[in-house]
C-alpha cells in the first residue's frame, strides 16, 4: 500500500468534522450497501434496533453522535443505513478481530503495527488531526469507524490502541492486554525471553520490584512457598506481611494466611476477582 499518508487537519463542530471525514472518502472508497439495505427491508426489527442505537448514542455520547451523522452525510449515505454499517452485530455478522502492537524504539520513536482482519478496501485509510475544544489528537481515519477507534496519539504524547475481541459466548475475560517490556522485543530469541525479568537495571530483590513480585505471587498463585522462587520474597513477608494482608483484605473479600514456610490468599464468598 503506497498511498499518501499526509495528516489532514479537521476543524469545526463535531458534525462538521464528521462531514469533512465522510466527504474525503466519498468517491475514494467503493462502498457496497446493497446487502444492508436488503437486510433492513426484510427485517423491520433491525431498523428498530438501529433507531434505538442512535438514541442511546445521542443521549450518552452526543459529540460522537454528531460526528457519526456528519460522516454519513459527508459520504452521502442514509443515516440509518450508515448506523447499521457501524453495528455489524445487528446484521448478525462476525466482528473483525483487529490487533495493534506498539513498540518503542531505542531512539525514542514509536513503531505501530496493525493487523486488519476486516476486508481491506483501497483508499479506506488516512490520518487526521482532529481539533477539539480540549486540544487535538492524531488518529487513523476510515469511512466505517469513529475517530480514535484504532490508533490515537494525543497532544500530550499519550498513545492509545484498541484491540477487538467479540465472541458468540462472552466469557468476561479479555484476550488482549497491555504490558511493557524492559528492552526491545526484537532482541528476544525464544518465548522464555518474554517470561524473564520484568525490570531493567533494577535490583529485583529489593524495593518496589520485590514488592510487586510478592503481591503478584500471593494473588495469582494457588499458594506461595518458601522453597519456590526468591528467598527474599519470604523475607518481605516476614517484615511487611501485616501491611500486605491489610491492603489486600481492604481491597478484596479475602483473608491472607502467612505461615513459616508458605502463604495463601483465601477467597471470601463475595470475592469476584477472576470470576466469570
Amino acid at each position: 500500500m503506497s498511498e499518501n499518508r499526509n495528516i489532514r487537519d479537521l476543524h469545526g463542530t463535531p458534525y462538521q468534522i464528521g462531514c469533512l471525514s465522510g466527504s474525503y472518502f466519498n468517491g475514494r472508497v467503493k462502498i457496497e450497501l446493497d446487502d444492508i439495505v436488503s437486510f433492513m427491508a426484510r427485517f423491520p426489527q433491525a431498523v428498530f434496533s438501529v433507531v434505538q442505537k442512535m438514541k442511546q448514542l445521542q443521549q450518552k455520547y452526543p459529540y460522537c453522535f454528531e460526528e457519526t451523522i456528519g460522516k454519513a452525510d459527508g459520504l452521502g449515505i442514509d443515516r440509518h443505513v450508515y448506523m447499521m454499517l457501524m453495528h455489524p452485530e445487528i446484521l448478525q455478522e462476525g466482528h473483525e478481530s483487529c490487533t495493534t502492537i506498539m513498540v518503542k524504539n531505542a531512539d525514542g520513536s514509536v513503531s505501530l503495527c496493525h493487523n486488519e482482519d476486516d476486508v481491506f478496501r483501497k483508499g479506506n485509510l488516512s490520518f487526521v488531526r482532529v481539533h477539539t475544544q480540549d486540544g487535538w489528537f492524531i488518529t487513523n481515519d476510515m469511512y466505517n469507524m469513529p475517530f480514535g477507534n484504532g490508533i490515537c496519539i494525543h497532544q500530550s504524547g499519550l498513545i492509545r490502541t484498541i484491540n477487538y475481541c467479540h465472541d458468540t459466548a462472552h466469557t468476561g475475560i479479555s484476550r488482549y492486554f497491555m504490558r511493557t517490556f524492559p528492552k526491545d522485543i526484537m532482541d528476544y530469541q525464544n518465548p522464555e525471553d518474554f517470561r524473564e525479568s520484568e525490570w531493567f537495571e533494577v535490583d529485583e530483590d529489593r524495593g518496589f520490584a520485590r514488592r510487586h513480585r510478592v503481591y503478584k505471587r500471593i494473588i495469582f498463585a494457588p499458594g506461595m512457598y518458601r522453597e519456590d522462587g526468591s528467598p527474599e520474597d519470604f523475607e518481605y513477608l516476614k517484615y511487611y506481611g501485616r501491611r500486605l494482608s491489610g491492603e489486600l483484605e481492604q481491597m478484596f473479600d479475602c483473608h491472607v494466611h502467612i505461615y513459616r514456610g508458605c502463604a495463601f490468599l483465601m477467597a471470601g464468598e463475595d470475592l469476584r476477582m477472576g470470576a466469570v
